[in-house]
């Protein structure tokens, strides 16, 4: 999975995967992250809030997208 991260989560990064698990951008901090477990890894990103994008697979940025926007109406009741 192909995530985009603000560059104000650099060290929190580190901490978890090391120096090495991203690579730097002018603007952003993209990381490919594996996972064997789907539930587990997006919780993961949802832990960094706004900071973080599921940008690949599609179909894993449509599946994100699709809990995000399920949270969402939970909270406009």
């Amino acid at each position: 999975m192909l995530i985009k991260f603000d560059k104000s989560v650099k060290f929190r990064l580190i901490d978890e995967y090391g120096l090495s698990c991203f690579e730097e951008k002018e603007d952003c901090l993209m990381m490919n992250f594996s996972y064997d477990n789907k539930d587990y890894a997006f919780s993961w990103v949802m832990g960094f809030g706004d900071k973080a994008e599921v940008l690949e697979p599609k179909e894993a940025h449509l599946e994100f997208k699709r809990i995000i926007e399920n949270n969402l109406k939970k909270y406009k009741k």
